[in-house]
C-alpha cells in the first residue's frame, strides 16, 4: 500500500530509479520512526508513567515482540497493584504471544512469590488466560498457591486449577493432598475445594494418596484427611472404608473419633475384620471414644444384626454419657416389640 501510494503521488515526475531510491529512503524512516515509537512505549510502561495502561494497549499490537511482552509482564508488579491495569496488561499479552507462551507463563509466574497478595492474585487471574490447559510449568505452581496465605489468592489458585490442570491427574491429586496436612485451616480448605474439582470419578486416585499420606501425618493431618474421605469418597467405597477402619486403633482420641464418623457415613456393611475394630471401639477406654461410635453408627445398624447387639450392650455401659446414647441409639433402631 505505501509502494501504491507513492507511485500515484510521484510517478508522474520521477523516473524509475529516482522513484526506487525515494522508496527505500522512506521504508527507512517508517521503520526508525516506528522503532522510536515502540521504544517510547516500553519507556512509558517501564517508568510506571500514568498514561502506561494506554501505552500497553498500544505496544499490544507488535505482536511476536518477546521484549514488549516482558515489559508488559512487568507491568503485572506495578504499583498501585490495580486489578484494572492487570486486566489490561493479561489482555495485551495474549494478543502480543498467544496462549502457552513459555517466556511470558515464566515471567509472570515470577511474581507469585511477590510480597503484595494483590500482584499474586493478579498474577493467577493473567496465567489462567496465557496458559495452556494442562501446562506442566503453570500448574504445579497453582497447587502450590493454594497454600498462600492471601484468601484471594487461594480462591483464584482453585479457579485457575479448574480451568488449566487435567481432570484424574493422579500426580496432581498427590500434590494437592500433600496440603491437606498443612497446618492452617484455610490451606486444608483450599486443597479440599480443589479436589471435589480434579479428583476422578470414584475418588480412586484422592483415596490412594490419603493411603499413603496418612502414617506420616500428625493428628491434625490425620483428621483432615479423614475429613476429606468422608466428603469426596462415595458411600459403600470399599478402600475409604478400609482406610477410616484402620484408622480406629489410631493413637489419638480425636482421630479414632473422626475415623469412626468416616465410617458412619461410607461404611454399608463391615467385613469379618473390619467388624473386630468396630467392636473394639465400643469397648474404647476413653468414654467419648465410645459414644461416638454408637451415636456414628446407628444409621449402620438399622441394616446390620450383628451391630445392633454390640450398639445395645451399650446400654449397661459405666459412663452415663455412654448410657444415654446407646438409650437414644435403641430407641431408634429396635421395633417397639423388641424386648
Amino acid at each position: 500500500g505505501f509502494r501504491i501510494a507513492l507511485h500515484g503521488a510521484f510517478g508522474a515526475f520521477l523516473d524509475a530509479p529516482a522513484l526506487s531510491c525515494l522508496l527505500a529512503a522512506s521504508l527507512e524512516i517508517a521503520a526508525a520512526t516506528k522503532g522510536t515509537f515502540r521504544s517510547a512505549l516500553i519507556q512509558l510502561i517501564e517508568k510506571r508513567d500514568p498514561g502506561m495502561e494506554k501505552a500497553i494497549g498500544a505496544l499490544a499490537s507488535a505482536r511476536g515482540d518477546e521484549q514488549a511482552a516482558l515489559v508488559i509482564a512487568a507491568a503485572l508488579a506495578a504499583p498501585p497493584f490495580d486489578a484494572r491495569l492487570a486486566r489490561c496488561a493479561s489482555k495485551a499479552l495474549l494478543k502480543l504471544a498467544g496462549r502457552g507462551d513459555a517466556v511470558v507463563t515464566e515471567a509472570v509466574s515470577g511474581h507469585l512469590q511477590h510480597e503484595s497478595h494483590l500482584v499474586r492474585e493478579h498474577a493467577i487471574v493473567a496465567l489462567k488466560e496465557l496458559s495452556s490447559r494442562g501446562d506442566a510449568a503453570v500448574v504445579p505452581k497453582l497447587v502450590a498457591a493454594l497454600a498462600d496465605d492471601g484468601l484471594r489468592v487461594r480462591m483464584a489458585a482453585t479457579d485457575a486449577l479448574r480451568s488449566l490442570a487435567h481432570r484424574s491427574d493422579p500426580c496432581l491429586t498427590a500434590l494437592v493432598v500433600d496440603h491437606l496436612g498443612h497446618q492452617s485451616l484455610d490451606v486444608r480448605e483450599a486443597a479440599l475445594i480443589a479436589l471435589q474439582q480434579l479428583a476422578a470419578p470414584g475418588c480412586a486416585d484422592v483415596i490412594a494418596s490419603i493411603s499413603l499420606r496418612m502414617a506420616d501425618a500428625d493428628i491434625e493431618g490425620r483428621k483432615a484427611l479423614l475429613t476429606a474421605l468422608q466428603q469426596l469418597a462415595p458411600p459403600g467405597n470399599e478402600a475409604a472404608v478400609r482406610e477410616a477402619a484402620r484408622r480406629l486403633t489410631d493413637s489419638s482420641i480425636e482421630v479414632r473419633k473422626m475415623a469412626l464418623r468416616v465410617l458412619g457415613t461410607l461404611a454399608e456393611d463391615m467385613p469379618p475384620v473390619e467388624r473386630r475394630v468396630i467392636s473394639g471401639s465400643l469397648k474404647d477406654s476413653h468414654a467419648s471414644v465410645r459414644k461416638t461410635a454408637i451415636t456414628s453408627l446407628e444409621k449402620l445398624a438399622t441394616k446390620c444384626s450383628w451391630l445392633q447387639s454390640l450398639l445395645l450392650d451399650r446400654l449397661e455401659d459405666p459412663a452415663p454419657c455412654v448410657q444415654c446414647a446407646a438409650i437414644l441409639a435403641a430407641g431408634r433402631i429396635c421395633d417397639l416389640d423388641d424386648e
